[in-house]
């Protein structure tokens, strides 16, 4: 992104990026404009000491195509959270709930019937 981003720069080019980001998956961030900023620090933001605070049972659920976040960073999260639980949804991507909604409340449901 940070090598291509100088040729989107000019204005004659901001339909051929709303595009591309479109044709990656990345809608939320065409759709939210004024937001750039406040994401772009969002998405920087190292929390990984925060999460070896986390002491309760937590049940993370990942799409194994995720491209907003990948699946590094999923693993880092089960690592790091000690009592933690990592499932993943074959061929999914960020967006499970809307995509995968069986399946994430099948993986709630178990976690909360502590079945895993």
């Amino acid at each position: 992104a940070k090598v291509l981003s100088p040729f989107f720069k000019p204005k004659f080019m901001y339909s051929l990026r709303l595009n591309i980001y479109r044709m990656i998956g990345s809608d939320d961030y065409v759709a939210t404009p004024n937001l750039k900023l406040t994401y772009l620090k969002i998405i920087k933001e190292d929390l990984s000491k925060d999460m070896e605070k986390i002491k309760l049972k937590t049940l993370l659920i990942w799409g194994d195509k995720d491209k907003d976040t990948p699946k590094k960073d999923a693993f880092i999260m089960n690592t790091k959270i000690k009592n933690s639980v990592l499932k993943t949804i074959k061929d999914a991507g960020h967006m499970l709930i809307i995509t995968d909604p069986e399946i994430v409340s099948e993986y709630i449901i178990n976690f909360i019937n502590d079945d895993f």
